[in-house]
């Protein structure tokens, strides 16, 4: 993956959510497994995938106070707060309806 690439995706919220997206896909936060022998290797392959993408994130020097590192933090950041106002937004609807 290109470097320049990564670095614009991950500058800017939009792509972060976009990223983050890609990476629950590969499960790479998850630690399932099954008891059949080939949904693990699909897994484990998904993972995979998911370990290399956050290590070229990791992996992104600092830019504008910024390295990978905070980088994805930021977006796991901005994940938890999208999630709280959700919950917020469905109870105020609960409330009023």
């Amino acid at each position: 993956m290109d470097e320049t690439a990564l670095r614009w995706l991950m500058d800017h919220e939009e792509g972060r959510q976009a990223m983050l997206e890609v990476l629950e896909l590969t499960g790479v936060y998850r630690t399932d497994s099954s008891d059949g022998e080939n949904t693990n290797m699909l897994l484990i392959g998904r993972r995979s995938v998911g370990s290399d993408l956050l290590q070229k994130i990791r992996s992104l020097g600092r830019k504008a106070g910024e390295d990978g590192l905070s980088l994805e933090y930021r977006m796991l950041r901005e994940e938890k707060e999208r999630m709280e106002r959700a919950v917020r937004k469905e109870k105020e609807r609960d409330i009023f309806d």
